[in-house]
C-alpha cells in the first residue's frame, strides 16, 4: 500500500491497483509495552486485541472512574 484515500474510500497500491474498503483497520503492529513500577493489579488492562476489548466491556459498564494511559494510535484518540 501506497496511499490512502479515505473520502474515495480506497487504498492503492504500488503498482497503481486500487482496493476499494467500507471500512479499514490500520495496525501497525506494535505491541504495547509495559510502563515500570505498575503494580501487578487485575484492573490494570493492557488493550491491543479483540480478546482485550471483551474483557474491557463490563469492567467499563461499571466502572465509576477510569485512567486511560497510552501514547500509541489507540492512545491518542
Amino acid at each position: 500500500a501506497v496511499a490512502l484515500l479515505p473520502a474515495e474510500k480506497k487504498l492503492r497500491l504500488d503498482d497503481g491497483a486500487e482496493l476499494g474498503f467500507s471500512k479499514l483497520l490500520l495496525a501497525t503492529g506494535a505491541r504495547a509495552r509495559p510502563l515500570a513500577d505498575l503494580p501487578d493489579d487485575p484492573r490494570i488492562l493492557t488493550l491491543r486485541n479483540l480478546a482485550d476489548v471483551a474483557a474491557l466491556q463490563p469492567r467499563l459498564q461499571a466502572a465509576r472512574r477510569v485512567v486511560l494511559l497510552g501514547g500509541g494510535f489507540i492512545g491518542l484518540e
